[in-house]
């Protein structure tokens, strides 16, 4: 019973979002959490709008290695720039707010 629940919830909360309707080229994108199922799945809805830069943050090495791997394979001319970071720390995001990208 609480699994079906948990199913309607999931399904009325659910809403379609248009990523056409963005307009990212040529823009810098931060994707962070890149390594999870929503997060790859945002990249590669992103990547498809032809951004400058995709930037893919995690802080699973693994999990962002095979996303980087899912990622060139669609597009291998893409510019994707991954980072193993917590943005959770204070450090990680003084430090990712004053690199270069």
């Amino acid at each position: 019973m609480m699994i079906r629940r948990s199913k309607n919830i999931i399904k009325n909360n659910s809403k379609k979002y248009n990523f056409r309707s963005l307009n990212f080229i040529g823009k810098k994108i931060l994707v962070t959490g890149a390594g999870g199922s929503i997060g790859f799945e945002l990249c590669k809805q992103i990547m498809k709008l032809s951004p400058k830069l995709l930037i893919a943050m995690d802080f699973g090495e693994t999990e962002l290695f095979y996303t980087e791997m899912r990622l060139l394979e669609e597009n291998p001319r893409m510019d994707l720039v991954t980072k193993i970071l917590d943005i959770k720390k204070k450090q990680t995001r003084h430090h990712f707010s004053c690199s270069s990208l």
